[in-house]
């Protein structure tokens, strides 16, 4: 055991991000610990969102609430107050949003959030309306640019808001390696940063590139004409070259 079986609840995020303090849940409070299962922060909290809390939801009147660390911060409320934690628990109390980004990711300074009305912008690490909520869906920031969804599609914004290619995709995910998945008639391809399409449409799926590689798959029509298709999956290099597989 790394951490011994004396825990009542455990949040997940040493899965995710495990540089940061965790959630657990220890003798009743919820707590910040490292990964030897220290507590590394003296407050104690009754209760742990879980991101379960809606945006703008009030949680002054119930206690002290504790949320996940992203990029080096956690929100929590301590006294009704809302605020800010470091790692090293030192807490202030800025001019925080009342949107709650509770569950929000930073990347490159920035974090989507999601208002009352559904509409999704970007905070900064304040908690403060940087981008406002317009968006019917927002990514994390990658490689400075982040993927949004409009009533017209899929595009990608800069970290001033503006539209660096424009929303033309059914769908879409966030660059990775200088090149992103996009849909256009229910067939992926890739873009570069420009918008120019490098890997034509045509992939039922397809994931980000890591490590040169991206996994995709092929849906193909069976030889036996019997009007089944056949599921072939395969990592392409940046060229669009297969390099293992494909196999059934």
């Amino acid at each position: 055991f790394a951490i011994k079986p004396e825990l009542e609840d455990v949040s997940k995020l040493f899965l995710e991000q495990p540089q940061w303090p965790a959630l657990v849940k220890r003798e009743g409070k919820w707590q910040y610990i490292d990964r030897s299962g220290k507590r590394v922060i003296d407050h104690l909290f009754g209760h742990y969102t879980g991101g379960e809390i809606a945006p703008g939801k009030d949680l002054t009147s119930k206690g002290d609430f504790a949320f996940e660390f992203k990029d080096g911060i956690a929100y929590v409320f301590i006294g009704g107050k809302k605020g800010i934690i470091d790692t090293s628990g030192k807490v202030t109390y800025p001019r925080i949003s009342d949107l709650l980004p509770h569950w929000a990711r930073y990347s490159d300074g920035l974090a989507p959030f999601r208002n009352k009305d559904g509409r999704w912008g970007y905070l900064d690490r304040q908690g403060l309306v940087v981008i406002p909520a317009q968006f019917s869906f927002a990514y994390d920031f990658s490689e400075g640019l982040a993927c949004v969804q409009t009533a017209e599609g899929c595009g990608y914004i800069d970290k001033a808001g503006v539209f660096v290619i424009k929303p033309v995709f059914d769908s879409a995910e966030n660059f990775s390696e200088g090149l992103a998945p996009v849909c256009q008639k229910e067939c992926w391809g890739y873009i570069d940063k420009s918008g120019k399409l490098v890997l034509k449409p045509q992939y039922s799926a397809a994931s980000p590139f890591s490590e040169g590689l991206a996994y995709v798959e092929i849906r193909e029509e069976s030889a036996d004409k019997s009007g089944r298709s056949i599921l072939k999956r395969d990592y392409i290099d940046k060229s669009g070259r297969a390099v293992i597989g494909p196999r059934s």
